[in-house]
């Protein structure tokens, strides 16, 4: 074999091994996009929210500092659209300012079907009504039948009438809001229940 076709066949293999290599990056950056996880948006009264892991999220702001606030949500506005809602849970802050009032009560009725979407519940709205509106949000309960509501306010709806406002966090099967004189009810069963202070939470901060 004289120099020639050496030269010949050594540039023949650099040449395949470059093909090799541009084959096996375009076939990464393929399989890269394609187990990307696909981003998720959704679009509501001018909000846009974005799905990330588990959440959504968005950017709220507080209407009368003009503070903005990057915040998360279990579920989107289209999620929890079967919630139904009675009166008119965005007067809640009205009549906190009306009445000169930076707390109110969070009761839950220890009697009922008590699960983790209380705590939920609680945590979530609370982070909420303190971070972007400055209320801070007591736990109560309705009655005193547990050690933990041995240490709390036993608080309803009615023994706080012309009182205080209160957020009654209920077990119910059928999801829903509802605003009443100084009592401002969540219902729902597990899922529901998170279905539903969403959708309370999208109706205070306009997102829907």
């Amino acid at each position: 074999m004289n120099k020639k076709e050496k030269s010949d066949d050594l540039k023949n293999l650099v040449i395949v091994i470059a093909i090799i290599v541009l084959i096996s990056f375009a076939f990464g950056v393929f399989i890269k996009r394609m187990s990307a996880p696909k981003i998720e948006k959704e679009y509501s009264n001018g909000f846009t929210l974005t799905k990330v892991g588990k959440f959504w999220y968005t950017t709220i702001k507080n209407s009368q500092s003009l503070q903005e606030y990057d915040v998360d949500f279990r579920y989107s506005p289209s999620q929890v659209n079967e919630v139904g809602v009675i009166g008119n849970p965005k007067s809640f802050f009205n009549l906190m300012k009306q009445n000169d009032l930076n707390a109110a009560y969070i009761t839950f009725n220890f009697r009922e079907n008590v699960t983790s979407a209380y705590a939920l519940a609680a945590a979530d709205i609370s982070k909420f009504t303190k971070l972007v509106n400055g209320v801070t949000l007591v736990a109560a309960c309705t009655e005193n039948i547990t050690d933990v509501c041995s240490t709390r306010p036993i608080v309803t709806c009615e023994n706080q009438e012309d009182k205080a406002l209160v957020i009654f966090v209920k077990d119910s099967v059928n999801p829903k809001i509802s605003m009443v004189k100084n009592c401002l009810t969540v219902e729902g069963r597990n899922e529901e229940l998170v279905q539903s202070y969403t959708k309370l939470l999208f109706l205070w901060y306009g997102i829907i």
